[in-house]
């Protein structure tokens, strides 16, 4: 009972493992040995398709007469193994009167997997006997198309082959006989030395149809006649309708022999001038035909015709049909129905690509239906400290819904951008913008986080002597000057330090969380203008009254005196008894500048200095001014619109009448500016 339960064991295995084995193994012989012991090598003759190291159960029967490989229950005795498969993973045991009585059976089991490739001839191991005499076949149970080994006796006997081919002598064939194989030679002979036993043996030369073919050796030398027959090579070469190598594997058959292609070509050695093929692939519709062929090599090219299949595609939106929707691939245009539905005609493979963003992924003939949603659920949820609120109106691009008892409202919206609007009676309404991407999307919106808070600037400047307020700061739309108070929801937020008619001087963030915010900018820079004044005599003058835009200030102890002031045209005034008095208009460009103004008394005239009227004034365009005759220092007319910019300049060559055209300019005030030297006077000049 215990032998029974161990072959049931066995055998079990052999039906778990044994799926996995591989294709072909063979036992060697060993003839007339001369000790007592005798090693059996194993090899592997054909690995799997695969490639693949895998597991494996044998079982080996032999005539216990003549060998002994030990008692029940004991180890096989397995030698010089393969270090790459290692002893330890064998699994073995010796079975007595099995599979009839006088004959022993060894099993051995490979238990373990092991990662790489095998190739045909690698010996495994060794299997070591007693030999007591005799001879005996040892016998693969489990798999008849396995080699077989024998030990013992042994009398060779020549087995010759003789090759023909239109009755000559053929040259250069390889005859195979099991793994050993001989080439003919001039005489068309190929001689193996071989025991008794029945053999299988083929004949192969390139050009001719190869031959097989058994034969039995019974104490006696044999002679085997094989004539081969001549054929020429063809290549069948698959292509589709586009020209294109078809790379899947199909099969060919030419007048009876079977091929599979590799690379998309199937070769084959054929000998009349007719052939019958047969073609068949998956995706494709089957090619069957004749062809007459010239004798000689040649490649001929076969056309498959694609197989198309209707897919039919669901566009909807979260469940609801989606008509006119557009489809495109590759070429095809087609719209869905009321239904939803569009039909696309798709030849069998694998596809993969979007629609409407939504990636679709599926394998023809297999799928002939597919769903697309193109929308995704967009849940707001509208609360305030955590309560949920009912009746708030949200606005998702130009759908507007209500939020229910539970603050939830639900939208269903295509991939892409979208703006939403939050608003609830007094509540500051919430906009932002969302982003579809194929997902639910859940947004929890709290009204109460965004009461406005009051959020103060204060500006410090250390910089101007006069009163100057042509500082501004500009913070999420609104524009505020000192000490100004704007009103903002939590979040962070830039601000600019804005110079009026300059640009911007600073640059700051400021975070508003649910409370008032005091902001102090300290001004980092301010651009000034400042007057040096002097006397005739070119001596500083101190205490000189100067008074721009309203606001005087006096010159220090060098003639000096500073203004912070705003971009564009100012008009100023020197007054000073016993002086003439100056009135005039500078340029400030928003970079420091100095100018020089000489005082003069009242009797001391200064001819260079005195501008007559621009006439006529107001001008159509064209006016004319008059140069002193007796400027002598270089001279140079500017004229510039109410924002400083630049719309004529000339230096004067000579004194008199100097013609100004503004013909080409838009009607307004301009301001005409003449330089003598370092020092300049400048008029206004209306155009109508």
């Amino acid at each position: 009972m215990k032998r029974i339960a161990i072959i049931l064991c066995l055998t079990l295995a052999v039906n778990i493992v044994f799926a996995q084995s591989w294709d072909g193994f063979k036992l060697d012989s060993v003839c007339n040995p001369s000790e007592d012991t005798v090693l059996v090598a194993l090899t592997v003759e054909e690995p799997d398709t695969t490639g693949l190291v895998g597991t494996f159960a044998l079982y080996i029967a032999f005539d216990a007469n003549v060998l002994y490989a030990g008692d029940p229950g004991t180890p096989v005795n397995l030698v010089n193994v393969n270090p790459e498969f290692p002893l330890a993973n064998y699994l073995t045991n010796i079975l007595f009167d099995y599979p009839s009585v006088g004959w022993n059976t060894i099993a051995i089991i490979y238990a373990a997997a092991v990662s790489g490739t095998i190739s045909p001839g690698t010996k495994l191991f060794d299997i070591g006997f007693y030999y007591y005499g005799g001879s005996t076949d040892l016998i693969f149970l489990n798999e008849p198309t396995f080699i077989n080994g024998y030990v013992g006796d042994c009398t060779f006997y020549g087995v010759t082959f003789h090759v023909t081919a239109g009755g000559n002598n053929l040259e250069g064939a390889v005859v195979a006989v099991g793994s050993d194989s001989v080439t003919t030679n001039s005489s068309g002979l190929a001689v193996f030395n071989l025991p008794d036993g029945d053999y299988n043996y083929s004949v192969t030369k390139m050009g001719y149809v190869d031959a097989e073919g058994t034969f039995t050796v019974v104490g006696a030398p044999l002679l085997i006649e094989e004539e081969m027959e001549v054929c020429w090579d063809i290549i069948l070469h698959l292509i589709d309708t586009n020209g294109t190598t078809i790379t899947d594997s199909a099969m060919v058959i030419v007048n009876n022999d079977t091929v599979w292609t590799a690379n998309g070509s199937a070769a084959f050695c054929i000998t009349g001038d007719t052939i019958n093929y047969e073609v068949y692939i998956d995706g494709y519709y089957p090619e069957i035909g004749e062809m007459i062929l010239t004798p000689g090599p040649i490649t001929v090219e076969i056309i498959m015709t694609p197989i198309f299949y209707d897919v039919s595609f669901f566009v909807n939106c979260c469940g609801v049909p989606i008509e006119n929707y557009i489809i495109t691939y590759e070429g095809q245009t087609v719209l869905t129905n009321a239904a939803g539905l569009a039909v696309l005609n798709l030849e069998a493979g694998f596809y993969s690509f979007e629609i409407g963003g939504v990636p679709v992924t599926f394998t023809v003939p297999d799928t002939t239906y597919v769903p697309v949603d193109i929308c995704s659920e967009v849940t707001f949820h509208v609360t305030c400290d955590g309560m949920s609120i009912a009746g708030a109106s949200v606005t998702v691009d130009n759908e507007t819904l209500i939020s229910n008892a539970s603050g939830i409202v639900v939208f269903c919206l295509q991939n892409g951008p979208h703006d939403f609007t939050i608003y609830y009676y007094a509540f500051e309404p919430i906009t932002g913008q969302l982003l579809v991407n194929n997902e639910p999307l859940l947004f929890l919106e709290d009204l109460c986080i965004n009461f406005p808070v009051p959020v103060q600037f204060q500006v410090t400047n250390y910089f101007c002597e006069n009163s100057f307020d042509g500082l501004f700061v500009v913070c999420y739309g609104d524009t505020v000057q000192s000490g100004g108070t704007i009103e903002l929801v939590d979040g962070i937020y830039t601000w600019e330090l804005i110079l009026e008619g300059c640009g911007t001087l600073e640059i700051g963030m400021i975070e508003v969380i649910s409370a008032p915010v005091s902001v102090e900018i300290i001004v980092p820079w301010l651009p000034q203008v400042t007057f040096h004044v002097t006397d005739q005599f070119n001596a500083d003058f101190e205490g000189a009254p100067v008074c721009v835009d309203d606001d005087t200030l006096y010159t220090d102890s060098y003639g000096l005196v500073s203004f912070c002031t705003t971009g564009g045209i100012h008009p100023y005034w020197i007054a000073n008894p016993g002086y003439d008095t100056i009135y005039d208009n500078f340029i400030f460009e928003c970079a420091d500048t100095t100018l020089t103004v000489i005082l003069m008394t009242g009797s001391v005239k200064n001819e260079r200095l005195t501008l007559p009227d621009i006439y006529p004034n107001p001008s159509t365009g064209k006016f004319y001014l008059e140069l002193p005759n007796s400027a002598t220092a270089s001279i140079e007319i500017r004229v510039m619109d109410l924002t400083g910019r630049k719309v004529f300049k000339e230096k004067a060559t000579t004194t008199g009448k100097t013609e100004i055209d503004l013909s080409d300019q838009p009607k307004g005030m301009y301001f005409v500016r003449v330089k003598f030297g370092d020092e300049f006077l400048t008029r206004k000049i209306v155009l109508r």
